[in-house]
């Protein structure tokens, strides 16, 4: 079993939480590097879905849409493959979405408290902290069923927050993970097979009610 240490976004963008949303997968989903390239465009633009019926981008499964092609297009400017939507690790990453925006359980002081199950006692030592975390994401990935048949597996999950609108907070969180080198090692480490996209609403950081807070589960299973 090999394990990643697991990221998140800790930034003034970051946000917090109200009455959540959450989805990781629209009525009409992007499939590749030519429909994403259209559904971006429409997304920032708020022109007509591309590929479908007219849908609200502020939606968070539309943020979603937007998120995974954000994550596609920068992969592909490396030249690395796309993990698959996995449905396992679109649920795992929706769950704790839609539990962190309810809970407002992150801290902008510490981002490893975004990985955490909402309600567990933080650590006062990063490196027990760091433990903790590794734990539980592993535990939410495996625990759902994720690569139960295989004979090796990794797992990481990177996180971002923030209170502004679907057109600020989903560029801010592609951009954060792009640009921070611990994100950026694992967005673009090749060896990833799967993925799952989510954002919830409102932003998951206390006292914040309005925003987006994105989590992205990604797997290797072999």
């Amino acid at each position: 079993m090999r394990r990643l240490m697991l990221l998140v976004c800790l930034s003034a963008l970051c946000g917090a939480a109200v009455l959540p949303a959450s989805a990781g997968a629209d009525s009409v989903t992007p499939r590749n590097y030519a429909e994403c390239y259209a559904y971006l465009r429409s997304f920032q633009s708020d022109l007509p879905n591309p590929l479908g019926p007219r849908i609200n981008y502020n939606r968070p499964a539309a943020v979603a849409n937007a998120t995974w092609c954000g994550i596609l297009t920068s992969r592909k400017a490396k030249n690395l493959a796309m993990p698959v939507r996995n449905a396992t690790l679109i649920g795992t990453s929706g769950a704790h979405a839609t539990a962190s925006a309810m809970a407002h359980s992150w801290d902008l002081s510490n981002g490893l408290v975004s990985h955490l199950n909402p309600g567990t006692p933080v650590p006062g030592d990063q490196n027990a902290l760091q433990n903790l975390v590794n734990q539980q994401v592993d535990q939410r990935i495996r625990g759902a069923g994720y690569c139960a048949n295989g004979s090796s597996y990794a797992d990481a999950e990177i996180t971002f927050a923030s209170p502004g609108s679907r057109k600020t907070a989903e560029p801010a969180a592609t951009r954060f993970w792009r640009t921070d080198p611990p994100h950026a090692a694992v967005l673009y480490d090749p060896k990833w097979t799967d993925i799952g996209v989510s954002v919830a609403t409102p932003s998951a950081f206390p006292g914040q009610t309005t925003g987006y807070t994105f989590v992205v589960d990604l797997g290797m299973c072999h």
